[in-house]
């Protein structure tokens, strides 16, 4: 199995730099827009919180891709606690399955 591509810093860091734009850009916008009233400025500053919607959106995947693509560690197997797990594991399921039936 090949390891996946992992997005470099310099992604992360221009992704969070034009989001730090678009957060004081939109400040701006709705600060002009309380004052002046002006349906165009609250239009902009709309569009603007949607770019930034948009931005987050996108660190959003590109975080979940790096968390999964990782390289996972491998898991020790002790075959004791292995049927220690297996057993509470099927009395688990009984319980439930008695609980289902006398219903």
């Amino acid at each position: 199995m090949a390891n996946k591509k992992l997005y470099s810093l310099e992604d992360y860091n221009e992704l969070f730099e034009n989001l730090q734009e678009n957060v004081n850009l939109a400040k701006y916008k709705v600060e002009i827009f309380k004052i002046d009233g002006i349906k165009k400025r609250g239009v902009e500053a709309r569009a603007l919180l949607m770019n930034i919607k948009k931005i987050a959106h996108i660190l959003r995947q590109k975080i979940s891709s790096d968390k999964n693509n990782m390289p996972k560690e491998n898991r020790v197997f002790d075959k004791e606690k292995m049927a220690i797990s297996s057993e509470k594991r099927r009395r688990t399921l009984a319980n439930k399955k008695g609980k289902n039936n006398g219903k």
